[in-house]
């Protein structure tokens, strides 16, 4: 059965659906903007958390191209409470998710040229030798090999005030993003704009540092 628009001024079939929440319906682009200032106060994409998890259950490997709505689906919301006590962080994520072991993953930069904080990615050690597959989406993003579920928060350069609370769409925005950029280079670019800016000195014509 066809769901009904959800713009309440609306009768039209629903045949599309909010790529955030993917549950309400609408006819059309116009109606879901339309819509969305009331949306917004409901729609799971809208709520900002502190953490989140990408699952492994998302697997990209046979795919020369994924989509953000795809990604955001096998993101969870997992707010901390000891967010930014690195210690503390770590043993309330392997708590949570009953993970057997933890260590830091990679980091990267996100879609939008920000320069003063990055996503930092926590992943389990063993993941690769108790046989779990590679998590694509979040292997690209960091550059190197990640197995199994991981998670994310934002951090950044000692010192700095990190906007922590964050959209999953946002993440699955970036995640998207590495599909066609290289973590390096994102990175050493990221990285000589904020020594620029924190120097204030022209570093454009310094090669880029790259991790």
């Amino acid at each position: 059965m066809t769901s009904t628009c959800c713009n309440t001024s609306c009768s039209q079939n629903g045949t599309l659906r909010c790529g955030g929440c993917r549950s309400t319906s609408y006819c059309s682009i116009t109606c879901q903007k339309t819509h969305w200032p009331t949306h917004k106060r409901t729609c799971a994409a809208s709520a900002k958390h502190n953490c989140y998890v990408v699952r492994i259950e998302l697997d990209l490997a046979a795919s020369a191209y994924y989509s953000t709505a795809t990604i955001v689906d096998h993101i969870e919301p997992l707010h901390l409470q000891q967010y930014d006590k690195e210690s503390a962080e770590r043993e309330e994520i392997k708590s949570r998710l009953k993970w057997s072991s933890i260590f830091d993953a990679g980091k990267f930069y996100d879609h939008a040229g920000a320069d003063g904080w990055y996503y930092y990615v926590y992943g389990q050690w063993d993941g690769k030798a108790r046989g779990m597959r590679k998590n694509e989406a979040i292997s690209k993003a960091c550059g190197s090999d990640v197995y199994g579920d991981a998670v994310v928060v934002r951090s950044g350069p000692e010192g700095r005030q990190i906007p922590e609370n964050f959209t999953s769409t946002a993440l699955g925005k970036t995640l998207t993003f590495y599909e066609s950029n290289s973590t390096r280079k994102v990175f050493a670019e990221r990285e000589k704009s904020r020594v620029s800016r924190k120097m204030g000195i022209d570093l454009s014509g310094v090669p880029s540092m790259h991790i």
